[in-house]
């Protein structure tokens, strides 16, 4: 990726923003970094509570679109990072976000393996996919 900006650098010195990042993605902070933020200084990075593979929320990807799905997934993890962080401030921006690999229209699961990792990426291999990165806000 290159390290030129089409983004005007952004300084929270002279905004009263604080921005946090809900994942441990690196390539998600880098994406924010090529907008010209800073890690520690533009924006903070915390991992979210929110487990997309517990409870209720596992059965959504049967009940809606892989987008619908990603989208939602997204918001949760900046919700439940809100919740946790017990932030009410409407100056702190917490963002989520999530990525699923549509095959067919249904969202692959997580592989549990090494062998689940390669079997998944063998029934991808030659065939038509979509990868989908939802992006939600609290």
């Amino acid at each position: 990726m290159s390290s030129t900006s089409k983004f005007a650098p952004f300084s929270l010195q002279s905004n009263p923003i604080r921005i946090v990042l809900g994942s441990a993605s690196p390539r998600r902070a880098e994406i924010l970094q090529t907008m010209g933020l800073k890690i520690g200084e533009d924006f903070e990075v915390k991992v979210s509570p929110f487990d997309e593979d517990k409870g209720d929320f596992r059965s959504l990807k049967f009940r809606v679109t892989p987008e619908e799905y990603v989208m939602a997934s997204a918001t949760n993890k900046a919700v439940a990072l809100g919740k946790e962080m017990r932030s009410s401030d409407p100056l702190t921006v917490i963002i989520g976000a999530d990525t699923v690999v549509d095959q067919n229209g249904k969202v692959l699961e997580k592989p549990l393996s090494t062998s689940d990792a390669k079997a998944m990426l063998a029934s991808l291999s030659n065939e038509r996919h979509k990868v989908h990165t939802g992006v939600g806000e609290r």
